[in-house]
């Protein structure tokens, strides 16, 4: 309530969906503010007397750490962080349905010290398998320069990222030992973990599709895989035109393209 745009019409509504939460505010960010900085954008009040009359009931952070504390929360459970957006008038924030990830709670646990930027930077290299200077100042929404020592930090002092290459194409990736903790949530990990099984992996999801449909958790059945893993394998086969997902949710299923 204390950041919606008075002068505009409309609600602050909250909307629970299957797979989702979101929330929307009148108005749009105030200033300067964008979804590409507000993660370490200093305050901007839009109701000042009322954000100082609800901070000092201690209903809210007067502090400005307010976006940084829903990123971290959602991060030490292995969840991806907010999406914002806006259409100017409006501002939306998403937060997607998951559960928590075990790994990377253990993980969290066995390095508490490590900052909101290392942890939405380890979380990134558990989707993909390197990441870059660049990409890494868009996901910490911090500058280049800043990015590189971000990166150098989680390489040299806490050992979590190898680089490899030089130049415009020098790129990090999770360290072995990294990459062992985290082994279970690494959506590529299919490629590496399969290696001469997977094409025997593949087979065996076609043959069962070939005699019926088969659910996610069917699909697991079969090939032995995390739901990570599976996922990645059938968005493959998906991509080469042999398999395609029919319904949403639930009740989703992969079948056999004839």
């Amino acid at each position: 309530m204390v950041h919606r745009d008075y002068r505009a019409l409309g609600n602050v509504t909250v909307k629970l969906y299957p797979h989702s939460l979101e929330i929307t505010n009148a108005g749009g960010f105030p200033g300067d503010v964008t979804p590409q900085n507000i993660l370490h954008h200093a305050s901007i009040p839009r109701n000042p007397a009322l954000f100082a009359a609800v901070a000092r009931m201690r209903l809210a952070n007067a502090a400005n750490l307010g976006i940084q504390r829903v990123f971290r929360d959602l991060l030490v459970e292995g969840k991806e962080p907010p999406r914002f957006r806006s259409t100017g008038q409006t501002v939306f924030v998403t937060v997607k349905g998951q559960d928590a990830r075990r790994e990377f709670v253990e993980f969290v646990r066995t390095h508490p010290d490590l900052d909101g930027d290392g942890l939405l930077i380890v979380h990134r290299l558990t989707q993909q398998e390197t990441i870059n200077a660049r990409e890494t100042a868009e996901i910490a929404q911090r500058s280049l320069a800043d990015a590189r020592e971000l990166l150098g930090d989680l390489v040299s002092r806490w050992h979590l990222l190898e680089a490899a290459g030089t130049g415009r194409g020098r790129h990090y990736r999770l360290s072995r030992a990294a990459s062992e903790q985290l082994a279970g949530m690494l959506a590529f990990v299919v490629r590496k973990r399969l290696g001469k099984e997977k094409e025997g992996a593949k087979r065996r999801v076609l043959a069962a599709l070939a005699e019926r449909s088969l659910s996610n958790a069917e699909v697991r059945q079969v090939t032995g895989l995390n739901r990570h893993q599976a996922l990645a394998l059938m968005k493959e086969l998906q991509g080469q035109g042999l398999a395609v997902l029919k319904y949403e949710g639930r009740f989703s299923r992969w079948e056999r393209v004839v």
